[in-house]
């Protein structure tokens, strides 16, 4: 049993490491819920499309006295693309497909809405120290545009509540952004703010008692080049035509009447 003995002390001279030597491996399928929150991150697309978002009909929940909050939004079932994309927008922090909400309105008629919301997380904490005051109101800070909102941003706040100013026969080419929700004061401040950054002409504009944002038909080309490359497919019904190419005639008519008014100018000096 000479061979045993020989084969049990070289057995014995083997190093077998302790414990604290294994490299840890956390296994993401056996993560809790709150691990699984804090370990998923606000990408920076999601920061700008989410002020957009929050300029519109979404909204922050918190059920830890601020600690934590939630992304909550909700569309007309119409949208269903336009919430679906956002959806996909999101993907690592909604959890979920969008819920379908029923209601009756005021008019008897059934309201039918997507809503779906974020992972709840402290993550979102800078989205509320932005738009929430300390009674946890939506609020609009001064230089919210100048400091906060993006081209894209700009475009996501449009799908969520803007459209044409003009829906008549004779289309004209201004906007609005539906800031009913909002002061007098927070509109003027948010005129603004697209007038500095985005070189887009508007106003507040009285509608039913409250103010919504018009912006001028002069504007158009501009804001469509600011957002032609987030606004998506289905969205594009909210945008005016895109405006006819002068003709030649009409063009030369101009011209012709410029030239008249500068004769009779030079002759009246």
């Amino acid at each position: 049993m000479v061979w045993w003995s020989s084969l049990l002390r070289n057995y014995s001279s083997l190093h077998v490491p302790q414990p604290s030597a294994y490299i840890s491996v956390v296994n993401p399928h056996a993560m809790s819920m709150d691990q699984k929150k804090e370990s998923v991150i606000v990408r920076p697309e999601q920061r700008e499309i989410s002020i957009g978002l929050m300029l519109g009909d979404a909204y922050l929940q918190t059920q830890s006295q601020g600690k934590t909050y939630r992304l909550r939004f909700e569309a007309s079932e119409k949208h269903s693309e336009y919430v679906y994309h956002l959806c996909e927008r999101f993907d690592n922090w909604v959890p979920n497909k969008p819920r379908l909400v029923k209601r009756i309105n005021r008019n008897l008629t059934e309201v039918r809405t997507l809503q779906f919301q974020t992972l709840t997380s402290a993550q979102w904490k800078w989205l509320a120290d932005i738009f929430l005051d300390k009674d946890g109101v939506k609020r609009i800070p001064p230089n919210l545009i100048q400091d906060h909102l993006s081209a894209m941003g700009l475009a996501y706040w449009f799908m969520d509540d803007g459209g044409k100013m003009d829906y008549g026969p004779n289309q004209g080419k201004g906007l609005v952004f539906n800031t009913q929700g909002f002061s007098l004061e927070e509109v003027s401040s948010l005129c603004e703010g697209l007038n500095s950054k985005f070189q887009l002409k508007c106003w507040p504009k009285k509608n039913k008692g409250r103010h919504v944002i018009a912006v001028s038909g002069r504007s158009f080309e501009d804001f469509q080049a600011l957002t032609k490359d987030f606004i998506i497919p289905s969205m594009q019904e909210k945008l005016p035509s895109p405006r006819k190419p002068k003709r030649k005639a009409t063009i030369m008519q101009n011209i012709k009447q410029d030239l008249k008014i500068e004769t009779t100018d030079t002759e009246s000096r």
